[in-house]
């Protein structure tokens, strides 16, 4: 296993400049091997949170409330949502404060402070309980933590009151969804306050207005179910969508149907075999779409083609996609995407052996496939294949380092951006860097296959569940401190 390097703060250059640059001859052997920069944010297993679970099925998902980093998600195959509270407040010593159990209480272990209920199946159009069926996916509402959304393997989704804990809102994009496994991602920003509904037996993405409970639209494009659903961090119009046929695509959620599609990502497509120095970069993916006019010999008739070809495709007229046949992983569905946070990246999980690719999102025409392989330990794939739902997790934040030489008693610290994609492998995360390769880093302490990882932005730490039932923490306490915020009242903050 390779140790993380942190090197000379000289000026850093992307890495896909410099395999490029590498490939095509500008840069000597010599020269790419100092300028790789391996940093690498090592973690480990943390005892401080300890947070106990309930449930005795398997975690299917978790989520973070991105408002203050307090509170955390989770959703079991039991049927059932718990909620806990990462700060003082909601630890077994605070909770017990006062009665006769208090002296053996920990500050460092956290029991759930609410838990939905399971209920049999409901009629049509009745606002439930709870699920009565697996919970697939959960989220807070990203203005605060007062309502979360869930959705179940039946195609249910939920809208919650977190007070309450009571659903307020039922929906049912996807009619006679049994199985189907319908998953939910959950985006506001100015008047949008959309859900991007997706099912596993449905090839349609719908969206649904959360403030009326009605579809707004549907994207239409994929020629099989819906297995992943992402949308970018920085830009609340762009959607990422992975399909059972094996394509990724990008939506402009402005349009519907077949136009709103922006590009696919097509495998074919790599750094080295489309080398194009030049790449205008839009925050909205439109420098993504291709526009190829064909013209003939005159050029009286090339002129009447452009004229024609520009007449009948509109700027933002993406139905061309339509009739390309794509590929982006060559054998099986997409099961996990994931924008990295700046959005100049995406990566993607899919295929049968569990392929991890990541696309150069700035470059015109189509996004690049980077050429860089990441293999787990044992020669396989970096996922486990054949997965519905592969879990992975991106952190980027900055590594502090001393830099010394051993022929100088002088030393310079500062500090790096680290990027690392947190995989599972069965029951290990695996922690690579963005140069691909081998994991730097293997976490090890779940006791059965991991299913799902989630950001814990406070220190930049890792939330992982299983379907041993457990959650844990990870991350580096020694470096960054106690990461929980610190609040000098038990109160919301909205």
């Amino acid at each position: 296993m390779r140790s993380a390097s942190l090197l000379s703060t000289g000026k850093k250059q992307p890495l896909c400049s410099l395999v490029v640059n590498r490939h095509h001859g500008p840069q000597s052997p010599m020269a790419f091997a100092k300028s790789v920069n391996q940093s690498f944010d090592a973690k480990e297993l943390l005892t401080d949170p300890e947070i106990i679970s309930p449930h005795q099925s398997s975690i299917n998902c978790l989520a973070v409330d991105r408002a203050n980093g307090r509170f955390l998600l989770a959703g079991s195959a039991d049927g059932t949502v718990s909620i806990w509270d990462l700060t003082k407040w909601g630890s077994e010593h605070h909770i017990r404060q006062g009665t006769n159990n208090n002296t053996l209480a920990r500050k460092s272990a956290f029991h759930p402070i609410a838990r939905s209920i399971k209920v049999t199946a409901p009629r049509n159009y009745d606002i439930p309980g709870g699920h009565s069926s697996s919970v697939a996916h959960v989220q807070w509402y990203p203005v605060d933590s007062g309502a979360f959304l869930s959705s179940a393997s039946d195609g249910t989704l939920l809208f919650w009151d977190t007070n309450q804990m009571q659903p307020v809102l039922r929906v049912n994009p996807f009619d006679d969804d049994a199985g189907g496994g319908g998953i939910a991602h959950l985006q506001t920003g100015g008047d949008h306050s959309l859900i991007a509904s997706g099912s596993w037996n449905d090839d349609a993405i719908k969206l649904v207005d959360i403030r009326s409970g009605a579809h707004s639209h549907e994207l239409s494009g994929h020629r099989d179910g819906i297995s992943a659903l992402q949308w970018s961090p920085n830009m609340p119009v762009v959607l990422a969508s992975g399909s059972k046929d094996g394509t990724v695509r990008l939506w402009d959620i402005r349009k519907s149907g077949s136009r709103a599609c922006i590009t696919v990502c097509n495998r074919e497509v790599t750094a080295v075999s489309s080398f194009k120095p030049n790449r205008p970069y839009k925050a909205d993916y439109s420098h993504l779409r291709e526009s190829k006019p064909k013209g003939t010999s005159s050029s009286l008739t090339k002129i009447k083609k452009r004229k024609r070809a520009s007449a009948s495709l509109a700027p933002n007229n993406y139905q061309h996609l339509q009739s390309e046949y794509i590929l982006s992983h060559s054998i099986g569905h997409v099961s996990a995407l994931q924008f990295f946070p700046n959005g100049h990246y995406l990566a993607s999980i899919g295929g049968i052996d569990g392929d991890l690719c990541l696309w150069d999102l700035r470059t015109s025409g189509c996004p690049q496939r980077q050429i860089v392989k990441f293999v787990a330990p044992g020669g396989t794939r970096a996922s486990t294949g054949r997965l519905r739902k592969a879990p992975m997790a991106i952190t980027t934040g900055p590594l502090y380092y001393n830099n010394s030489s051993s022929s100088s008693s002088s030393s310079q610290e500062g500090t790096r951006t680290a990027t690392s994609i947190w995989v599972a492998k069965n029951h290990n995360i695996l922690g690579f860097g963005m140069e691909g390769g081998s994991p730097q880093q293997v976490l090890k302490g779940h006791l059965n296959m991991i299913t799902c990882i989630e950001t814990w932005e406070p220190g930049r730490r890792l939330v992982t569940g299983s379907r041993d039932g457990m959650i844990l923490c990870w991350g580096k306490p020694s470096a960054m401190g106690n990461p929980m915020p610190v609040l000098d009242k038990d109160a919301d903050n909205w």
